[in-house]
């Protein structure tokens, strides 16, 4: 449990760092990294353990490609959009 927390809170850390960097005049763009989606969604399970047992989600998927992300920032979207599956799934 306690390398769940620490993960997550990692991820956040990385997360903060990577929107004060984007936010910041010196620097135009952000930096992004070839990084499997496969990876982010793995981080993304993690993060969100405690709400995927709790619900019973089921989360599924496989081959994901790579691409040219802001890896905390992809990790972000995917995580809001798993978390909004979760919380509006009516259960059917």
């Amino acid at each position: 449990m306690l390398v769940l927390v620490k993960e997550s809170a990692e991820q956040m850390s990385a997360l903060v760092q990577a929107l004060v960097r984007y936010t910041q005049l010196e620097q135009a763009k952000p930096e992004k990294k070839l990084i499997e989606l496969d990876y982010c969604v793995d981080v993304v399970i993690n993060n969100l353990f405690s709400e995927i047992t709790e619900k019973n989600a089921q989360i599924s998927y496989q081959n994901l490609p790579e691409l040219y992300l802001i890896p905390p920032l992809a990790i972000q979207l995917l995580q809001i959009l798993v978390c909004n599956a979760i919380l509006y799934n009516d259960g059917k």
